[in-house]
Formats: C-alpha cells, sequence, structure tokens
C-alpha cells in the first residue's frame, strides 16, 4: 500500500510510460486496486493509465498481464475501486505514452494471500432469525442510476441473508436527481425519473415500504422540514463559511433518518427486531467481496451495539448496523442537527484525528463526524474494507443522466 505521495518527476521532467510497483508478500490474487489521485492541482496528469499484475517490477507488457484500462476524468478528487482479479506478485500502474507524469496520493491493493483457491466447501447454514428476516436493507437518497444496478444491489446485499430468513427492503428516495456544477462528467444536470420508470427496479426489490420524497420542496422534503431549523456545533466546520459547513450533508442525513424510522415501524409492527440494518445509497454498486462479509457476519455470535464501515473517504456510502443499540446509533447521527453536539472531544481536531485517522478519513469530513456520533452514544465501530463501493461507476452520458457510462442497462 502507498500512503505517500508518489512523483514519477520533478516539476516539468516528464518521461514516457513512467511506471509505480507495488510488491504483494506473496504471489496473491489482486481483486481491487484503489487509487488515490493527487489532490487540487495536476488532477489532470493522471488520465489515461493501465494495471498490470506480473512477477517483477515494472512490468507492462507480456508475461505480466494486463487486468485494467482507466480513463480518469481532469477532476478526480474521489478514489477510484478499480476490478482486477489477476494472480501475480507485483501490480504496476503504468502511464503510457510520452511526456507523461505520474502523481499519486495513495494506493491500495485488495485480494487474497495465495494463487485462486479451489471453491471452499458449504458454510454452514446459520440459523433462522426470529423476525423471519435477519436484516433490513435501507436504500436512501436520489435515484440517479438505480435503473442500472438495482439487480446487483439485490443480489450483493439482498439475497446473501436469504439462508439466515432473507431480508426487507425499505426505500426512501428521490425521483429527482442532480449533480453539482463540480461534478467531473455532468455538471449541472438535473432530471426526474417517473414512478412507472421506477417500477422494474420496484418489482426485483419488492420493498416493504416505499416512499417517494420531493427533493426540493413538498410535504415531507428536506427544504420543509429544515426551514426553520438552525443547526448544532456538530454540524459546523470549525473555521468554514457556511457554504462548507457539514450541513452540505444534512439532506443525506436526514434521508438515512427518514429510511430508518420506516425499519423501526416495521419492526414496532412485527413485535420483533431486526439482526442487522444496512444503509445503502441506490445509485452505487457495492463491491463483490460485500456477499462474504454478509455470510461471515451471520456465523458470529450475536452483537447488540455495533456498526461496521469501511476504513476510506465515502465510508458513510454503506452502513452496517447490528443490533439495536447499532440500528439507533445510524438513526440518530440527524438528531444532533438541532440538539446538542453529544461528542465531549468537540471541536478538539487531536481527538477526532486519533478516532478517525484509523479509518483514512480527515477530521473535518462528514466520515469523521459520524464516527464521532456513535462514539458519543457508545456504540461499537468496526473497521471494514469489503464495506466499499465501486466508485469507479459514474453516469457518463449528458443525453441519459440516469445511465451509467460503459456498462449500461446492467452494472456488475
Amino acid at each position: 500500500m502507498l500512503t505517500n505521495f508518489c512523483h514519477s518527476g520533478d516539476g516539468d521532467d516528464e518521461t514516457t510510460n513512467p511506471w509505480l510497483s507495488l510488491q504483494v508478500a506473496s504471489t496473491a490474487t489482486v481483486w481491487h486496486v484503489w487509487v488515490q489521485n493527487r489532490p487540487q492541482m495536476g488532477q489532470e496528469r493522471l488520465g489515461h493509465f493501465e494495471l498490470w499484475v506480473g512477477n517483477a517490477a515494472g512490468e507492462h507488457a507480456a508475461p505480466a498481464t494486463r487486468c485494467a484500462v482507466v480513463d480518469a476524468p481532469a477532476w478526480t478528487p474521489e478514489p477510484l475501486m478499480i476490478p482486477c482479479g489477476e494472480v501475480g506478485q507485483f501490480v504496476t500502474l503504468v502511464l503510457p505514452g510520452t511526456g507523461r507524469l505520474l502523481n499519486l496520493a495513495e494506493v491500495r491493493l485488495y485480494g487474497l494471500a495465495g494463487p485462486r483457491a479451489p471453491p471452499p466447501p458449504p458454510m454452514p447454514k446459520p440459523p433462522p432469525h426470529p423476525t423471519g428476516s435477519a436484516a433490513a436493507i435501507c436504500l436512501s437518497g436520489q435515484v440517479r442510476t438505480f435503473l442500472d444496478v438495482h439487480q446487483t444491489i439485490r443480489e450483493r446485499l439482498v439475497d446473501p441473508f436469504e439462508s439466515a430468513g432473507g431480508a426487507q427492503v425499505f426505500m426512501h428516495v428521490s425521483l429527482s436527481s442532480y449533480y453539482p456544477g463540480f461534478h467531473p462528467w455532468l455538471p449541472q444536470q438535473e432530471w426526474t425519473l417517473t414512478r412507472q420508470q421506477l417500477q422494474p427496479a420496484i418489482d426485483s426489490l419488492r420493498p416493504t415500504t416505499l416512499d417517494i420524497y420531493p427533493e426540493h420542496v413538498g410535504n415531507g422534503s428536506f427544504a420543509q422540514d429544515t426551514a426553520t431549523l438552525q443547526p448544532s456545533a456538530c454540524y459546523q466546520t470549525p473555521g468554514e463559511q457556511e457554504c462548507c459547513f457539514w450541513t452540505y450533508h444534512g439532506a443525506q442525513m436526514w434521508g438515512i433518518y427518514k429510511c430508518f424510522g420506516l425499519i423501526l415501524q416495521a419492526e414496532r409492527t412485527m413485535a420483533q427486531p431486526f439482526r442487522f440494518a444496512l444503509r445503502a445509497r441506490p445509485d452505487a454498486l457495492p463491491v463483490p467481496e460485500i456477499v462474504d462479509l454478509i455470510r461471515d457476519v451471520l456465523l458470529e455470535p450475536v452483537s447488540t451495539n455495533s456498526v461496521r464501515m469501511s476504513t476510506s473517504p465515502g465510508a458513510d456510502a454503506l452502513l452496517l448496523a447490528e443490533g439495536r443499540g447499532g440500528i439507533l446509533a445510524v438513526r440518530t447521527i440527524w438528531e444532533e442537527y438541532t440538539g446538542r453536539c453529544l461528542d465531549p472531544a468537540f471541536p478538539n481536531e487531536w481527538a477526532a484525528n486519533e478516532l478517525c485517522a484509523p479509518f483514512s478519513v480527515s477530521w473535518m469530513s462528514t466520515e469523521c463526524l459520524i464516527l464521532r456520533h456513535f462514539r458519543a452514544v457508545g456504540t461499537s465501530v468496526r473497521r471494514e474494507a469489503r464495506l466499499t463501493v465501486q466508485s469507479f461507476v459514474r453516469p457518463g452520458y449528458p443525453d441519459r443522466p440516469y445511465a451509467i457510462r460503459d456498462c449500461a442497462p446492467s452494472c456488475r
């Protein structure tokens, strides 16, 4: 793992085919490569690049195997999670061509020790959950590219719970979607799907509760619910102007709050709790490894108060809560919006860094805000690398902003 800045040259010292190789401990199957571009100026230098897996440093031709060809947009603030699936001891990222300069902030490898193994024997079947459904899946937010990913969401988040009684889906979504002006592919794009267009996804996921809300105005909308609210200190970034407060993410927290409210309402109706509640975005694909994670946690001893999240920017896209305490911890993130700040360390930067640095997120990030809340309510947080989304999946058609570039209409 590269965790510091990497430069292939100094200033204007551009080269031909600059490369970076990372060596794993032994020959391994590299399932995904996580690439974080440099921040701010110079992001356009990444551009077109290739990933190769072989047995020597710098190999970017046979006998090494090329596992990915990527065209990173000029503005790439978010990390790229790139599928690979090749076996080797070195992973090489190369910028093919002349006059290239390689600047990277961080590279991570996700894989299994050793070469590909034969399929494991069938896992023992976990005991059924008393509710008949072990888990509740919360899909909250703008639908955006949901039509292209709903089938894979079902296969990776819903179906793995079948052996323990299944999972119920709860949706709190807006049919109106929007990409801000700084979006790399679709700046200032705004569109609305119809209920009829959404029907294939509804038929596939069969939600227990479907709550469609207007994005901007109307009964039950975030704008109306927060029109007279004053955010607490926990939602205000120290030293920042109001435009850049954590309140920018208030709508996201509000959506999670509403969605988890649907889950709690279902628990009251059934008079039985869910063991798990998993929050996911409707427009993003969870990585394939999450299927193994779900199977693993179903066989573990029951926890009454824990939340799992990944260790990377965007970790709030997937949250796996277990037990009553964990589910309530996720739901109450929003309640700090207008209440008192529950975290006694705020706004102590050192204390926040001590908590959030192990998760590879800034102390001023939304992910750190969530972690501080979990600590304040006494919830155990477990780091889990398999709770990530394929961030390389992005919309890319101005005339069809709801479609995902390169893999529509079915993305995996």
